[in-house]
C-alpha cells in the first residue's frame, strides 16, 4: 500500500494515538483476566445469559447514557448491548458510560447525534429511517464482519475513524452513508450497493482491499488519502481519485467535480489495471501557454487488460466554448488513439481501445489529448487533431425502418479512405440497397475524390404462417398465410374428427383456435389429437350408518375419474326422484331411504348407477295398557299390555317391579310384535306386599320407552 504526503504522517500519528490510547486498556485486562482466574476456581461459572437490547426513549432531563430515564424500561446499556436509537426527544445523547464494547446500533428515527468514546463493535449499523440523517461521532473498531444498512433512503454520518481490525465491512443498501472518517486496514471495505460519500477532505480509506460492485457509488473528496487495492466492478461507479492506489477497473471513473475540474488532469491515479468494458472520462475545461489544449493524462503506472470485442473506453469532454485561435476556414478530424514513447503502454494495442468524442466541441483548436503513463513525457497514450487541408465529407443517410452504424457524416482528405459504415436494417426490415446502387450493407469508400451522400434502403420482412392437422383432425381456416412483419394473422381453428378430441398445438398454445398477433418470423405449428376415453369413473360413499341410526345421516361421496379424465359432477336421489348435483346427501327422514348415486367425467362418461341404504328411526317405541294384578307368592301373574313403533313390527320387551324406587324384578320377554295384546304370565317369588309393575321397550335403533305403572299385590301363600 501506498499513502503520500499528508495522508502518511496523518496515519503514522493516528495509529500511534490509538496503541497509546490501548496500551492502559490491555493493563486493565491483563489484571481482570488474572482475577478472573483465580474466582473461577473458587466458585462454579454461571450460565450467561442473552445480551440486552436497550432502546433509547429519551425521557431524561439530559442526553446522558447513565440515566435510566433515557432508556426503556430504565434498562441501561452495559458491555455488548444491542441499542435502538428511536423517537424525538432528547436526540443528542452522551456516552457517559463505562463500557468499551457494543452489539449492534439502530436508528429508526432521524436527527439523532450520538457523541461517544471510544467502543468496539461486535454487530452491524442499521440506519432505519426514509429521510433526514443520523451522525455517531466516536472511533469504532470492528469485532467481526460488519455491515452498515441505510435500506431506508435516509443519511448515516461517522466520525471520525472506523479501525477494521482484520475484519469486512459492507455498506448497502438505497440510502447514503457519509464517511466523515478515516477506515484504517487491515480489513476490507466492500460498497455492495447504493452511495459511500466519503465527504471531507485530508480523509482516507486506508484498506487492503476496497470493491465497489454493480449499482454502487464511492465518492471521493479532492483530497483523500487511499491505500491497499480498488475493484470497481462493472456498474459500478467512483468519483473522484486521490492519492495513488491500485485500481481494477470494470466499471467507470469519473472526476470527482464533473462540472468545475481543473483543465488538463486525472493524475496521481497509481498503477491500475483497465478491463474489458471499463472506460475513463477526462475533461477539457480550459487552455494552457503552450498548445491551446490541455493534456488529459493519468500521472501512474498504466496498463490496459482488454480486447476488440470488449474494448477499453476513453471519452473526451469539454465544457467550455469560444477557444480564441479557431480558424473557421479549416475542418479537423481526430486520429486514431496511438502509443506514444519509447516505451508504449503496457498492454496497449490500436484495436482495443476507443476513443468517444462526443462530447467534445467542434470548435478546439489545434493540439492534442495525451493519458501519461508516469509523470514525464515518454510513454503516453495520445489523441491527435489537426487542420485537414483538402477534404470532401462522406454522408451517409438511412432511410424509412433502417440506422447506419459507423461515422456519418465523415470528412476524409483528397486521396485516403473513409471508414466503415454499415446500413441496418429495423427488426422485421431487410436492406435493399444504397442510392447509389451499391448492395452490400457494409461499405467503405476508398481513394476519396469526392463528396458522397446516399441513402441506405430497406423493406418490411414477410412472414409465412403454416398450420397443419395432425391424424383425425383437421384445419378450418386460411392454413397458409403470408403476413408482413408486425401485422396479425388470421384465425384458424383445430377441429377433431368425431370420438377424438384437440390436445394442443405444436409450439405449446392449448387453445384449438388461434390467431398469431404481431407477427416477427415464420411459424409452422402442427395441431394434435388423441381418441376420446370411454371409461367412466368410480364412487366411493361414506356414512351410511351400520343398522338403523337415532339421527339424521349425511352421506359423503367421493369419485375418482378414469385417466386422462376429470369429474364433472357427483349426482344423487332418493328413491325415484330427481338427480340432485353434489358431493354430500342430508337425509333425515325416518324409516327406510334408498338413495341411489354416481358420477359423470367432463367427457359425459356416466357411471354405472350405485345405491346404499339408510334407515333413520328417532322415535321412542309406545308401551300402553296394563292393570292391577294381584297373585299369591309363588303363583303365575299374567301381565297384559299393547306395543307400538312408527318403524318396526317387533320390539324387545322386559317386565320392570320395584318397590320403594328399588328394582325386585326384571323378566325379559323377548322379541313381541307391535300392534297386538299381549299377555305374559309370570311367576312371583317376591315376599308379600305392594310392588309396582311396568314394561320398558326397545325398537332395534335403540329407543326406549317405558310403559305405565301399575299395582302389584303379592298375598302371602295359601297354608294347608
Amino acid at each position: 500500500m501506498h499513502v503520500m504526503g499528508i495522508a502518511g504522517s496523518r496515519v503514522q500519528h493516528s495509529e500511534l494515538v490509538r496503541r497509546k490510547r490501548r496500551t492502559p486498556m490491555i493493563a486493565a485486562i491483563v489484571a481482570l483476566l488474572a482475577l478472573a482466574t483465580i474466582l473461577a476456581v473458587a466458585a462454579p461459572a454461571a450460565k450467561a445469559g442473552p445480551l440486552p437490547t436497550c432502546t433509547w426513549v429519551g425521557g431524561g432531563d439530559d442526553g446522558a447514557w447513565s440515566n435510566p430515564a433515557n432508556w426503556q424500561d430504565g434498562v441501561v446499556p452495559t458491555n455488548g448491548a444491542n441499542l435502538v436509537f428511536a423517537g424525538t426527544a432528547q436526540q443528542h445523547t452522551q456516552n457517559d458510560l463505562d463500557i468499551d464494547t457494543l452489539g449492534t446500533v439502530t436508528f429508526q428515527d432521524p436527527g439523532f447525534t450520538v457523541t461517544s468514546p471510544d467502543l468496539d463493535l461486535r454487530g452491524d449499523i442499521d440506519n432505519d429511517i426514509s429521510s433526514g440523517a443520523t451522525s455517531w461521532t466516536g472511533t469504532l473498531s470492528l469485532q467481526g464482519d460488519a455491515t452498515i444498512t441505510d435500506d431506508a433512503g435516509g443519511e448515516l454520518i461517522l466520525y471520525p475513524r472506523l479501525y477494521l481490525d482484520g475484519h469486512t465491512l459492507t455498506v448497502t443498501g438505497g440510502g447514503t452513508f457519509l464517511a466523515m472518517c478515516f477506515l484504517y486496514s487491515p480489513g476490507s471495505l466492500v460498497v455492495a450497493s447504493g452511495t459511500m460519500n466519503v465527504v471531507e477532505n485530508n480523509t482516507g480509506i486506508f484498506t487492503d482491499q476496497t470493491t465497489v460492485m454493480s449499482g454502487a457509488t464511492l465518492i471521493l473528496p479532492e483530497v483523500a488519502g487511499l491505500g491497499g487495492t480498488m475493484t470497481v466492478a462493472e456498474g459500478g461507479t467512483v468519483a473522484g481519485l486521490g492519492m495513488a492506489q491500485d485500481v481494477s477497473v470494470a466499471g467507470a471513473i469519473l472526476p470527482s467535480d464533473f462540472a468545475n475540474s481543473l483543465p488538463g488532469t486525472l493524475s496521481d491515479i497509481g498503477d491500475e489495471t483497465w478491463q474489458p468494458g471499463g472506460s475513463l472520462t477526462c475533461i477539457a475545461t480550459g487552455v494552457n501557454d503552450f498548445d491551446q489544449v490541455s493534456h488529459l493524462y493519468v500521472n501512474g503506472g498504466l496498463a490496459i487488460d482488454s480486447t476488440t470485442d470488449s474494448p477499453f473506453t476513453i471519452h473526451l469532454r469539454t465544457n467550455r466554448a469560444g477557444i480564441s485561435d479557431f480558424d473557421n476556414t479549416q475542418s479537423y478530424s481526430w486520429d486514431v488513439v496511438k502509443a506514444w514513447g519509447d516505451d508504449g503502454i503496457a498492454g496497449y494495442l490500436p484495436d482495443n481501445v476507443v476513443l468517444d468524442t462526443s462530447g467534445v466541441q467542434a470548435d478546439l483548436g489545434g493540439g492534442s489529448f495525451s493519458l501519461r503513463e508516469t509523470g514525464g513525457y515518454t510513454s503516453d497514450i495520445w489523441v491527435d487533431f489537426t487542420p485537414a487541408p483538402s477534404t470532401y465529407t462522406l454522408t451517409y443517410t438511412a432511410g424509412e425502418h433502417g440506422s447506419i452504424d459507423g461515422d456519418s457524416p465523415q470528412t476524409v482528405d483528397a486521396g485516403d479512405d473513409g471508414s466503415q459504415v454499415t446500413a441496418v436494417p429495423d427488426a422485421g426490415y431487410h436492406f435493399t440497397g444504397w442510392s447509389d446502387d451499391v448492395q452490400t450493407a457494409a461499405r467503405t469508400d476508398t481513394d476519396v475524390s469526392g463528396d458522397v451522400d446516399v441513402t441506405a434502403n430497406f423493406a418490411i420482412n414477410t412472414c409465412t404462417l403454416t398450420y397443419t392437422a395432425d391424424a383425425h383432425g383437421s384445419i378450418d381456416g386460411d392454413s397458409s398465410q403470408n403476413v408482413d412483419y408486425g401485422d396479425d394473422g388470421s384465425q384458424v381453428t383445430a377441429v377433431p374428427d368425431a370420438g377424438y378430441h384437440f390436445t394442443g398445438w405444436s409450439d405449446g398454445v392449448q387453445t384449438a383456435a388461434r390467431t398469431d398477433t404481431e407477427v416477427a418470423d415464420d411459424l409452422s405449428v402442427t395441431a394434435h389429437f388423441a381418441a376420446n376415453p370411454t371409461t367412466p369413473p368410480t364412487t366411493t360413499v361414506s356414512g351410511v350408518p351400520d343398522g338403523w341410526s337415532r339421527v339424521p345421516v349425511t352421506l359423503h361421496f367421493s369419485a375418482t375419474p378414469a385417466q386422462g379424465c376429470t369429474i364433472d359432477r357427483i349426482e344423487y336421489r332418493y328413491g325415484d326422484l330427481d338427480w340432485t348435483t353434489g358431493a354430500s346427501c342430508p337425509i333425515s327422514l325416518q324409516g327406510v331411504t334408498v338413495v341411489s348415486y354416481r358420477a359423470v367425467d367432463d367427457w359425459n362418461n356416466v357411471e354405472p348407477t350405485q345405491t346404499c341404504t339408510v334407515r333413520i328411526d328417532g322415535v321412542r317405541p309406545a308401551v300402553s295398557g296394563g292393570a292391577k294384578v294381584t297373585v299369591r307368592r309363588g303363583a303365575k301373574a299374567t301381565f297384559g299390555f299393547r306395543l307400538a313403533d312408527n318403524c318396526a313390527t317387533r320390539l324387545t320387551c322386559k317386565l320392570i317391579v320395584t318397590q320403594y324406587s328399588k328394582t325386585k324384578l326384571v323378566v325379559a320377554y323377548g322379541s313381541r310384535p307391535t300392534g297386538k295384546a299381549i299377555h305374559v304370565s309370570t311367576r312371583i317369588g317376591l315376599p308379600a306386599g305392594r310392588y309396582s309393575w311396568r314394561v320398558s321397550a326397545f325398537d332395534t335403533a335403540g329407543n326406549r320407552r317405558l310403559g305405565p305403572i301399575h299395582i302389584l299385590i303379592v298375598a302371602p301363600p295359601l297354608v294347608r
